[in-house]
């Protein structure tokens, strides 16, 4: 019964993770931004930058391809929240942003002074205007801003502790 236990191992734990990938569900959605398509004579080659190629087959009544090109993320993060410790947490949303952000700031009123920085990826500082709307919630203009992803920047002056949270701007 020894020769037998390795091999059944090896499948069993073979098996679990292909029963794991085939339970996760695919959506149909092309994320690269840009492509090209080139015939030449009955082939048909198209491409989009950032993907894989994929072959393509036809005929008259047939056609044999290995489906879409990328399966679309399938999770949408629209509003996110940041606990920086203490009783006081801050969520930023829409994630991702055309035009404006909202900054939503539990215990606003008993917390200490906080610093506020927006930077882009290639860490230049973008100075915006924070307006507050209510107690716990402010409003921050980002129109000025090139699409692109941004970090806002949170830190407290006294202790010297800091979170960034990342968001992206769409036009």
């Amino acid at each position: 019964m020894k020769p037998f236990r390795v091999p059944l191992l090896f499948f069993l734990l073979f098996f679990a993770f292909l029963v794991q990938g085939q339970s996760l569900e695919l959506c149909r959605q092309v994320v690269g931004f840009a492509g090209t398509s080139v015939t030449t004579g009955t082939l048909n080659h198209a491409s989009t930058l950032g993907e894989t190629v994929i072959v393509r087959r036809s005929t008259a009544s047939r056609v044999l391809t290995q489906g879409f090109h990328q399966p679309e993320l399938c999770i949408l993060t629209d509003v996110s929240a940041l606990d920086l410790g203490g009783d006081w947490r801050f969520g930023l949303f829409p994630n991702p942003a055309s035009r404006m952000l909202f900054l939503e700031w539990e215990g606003a009123e008993t917390m200490p002074a906080m610093q506020l920085s927006i930077f882009d990826l290639l860490g230049r500082r973008h100075a915006l205007p924070v307006e507050r709307q209510e107690n716990d919630r402010y409003l921050i203009d980002c129109r000025s801003l090139p699409a692109g992803n941004y970090f806002l920047h949170a830190l407290l002056p006294e202790s010297r502790n800091s979170r960034s949270f990342p968001f992206v701007i769409l036009r």
